[in-house]
């Protein structure tokens, strides 16, 4: 919302395996811009986007890192 400046995000995911997050401010942007990594420790996983001082509207995509 208005004012927010982090954002955590939980998904679902395979124990031991590494997820990456990326971020874009419009659908039509050329590519994503990677923001980090965690390692599953179980079959949810979250990571923080702390998007502060200027918080924005953001497009996320989780990736599994090879």
């Amino acid at each position: 919302g208005a004012g927010t400046t982090s954002a955590t995000l939980s998904f679902s995911s395979i124990n031991g395996v590494t997820y990456k997050l990326q971020y874009k401010h419009e659908l039509t942007d050329a590519g994503w811009t990677d923001l980090g990594t965690v390692t599953a420790s179980g079959s949810i996983a979250s990571i923080t986007d702390n998007t502060s001082p200027v918080p924005d509207q953001r497009y996320y995509q989780i990736v599994i890192v090879p």
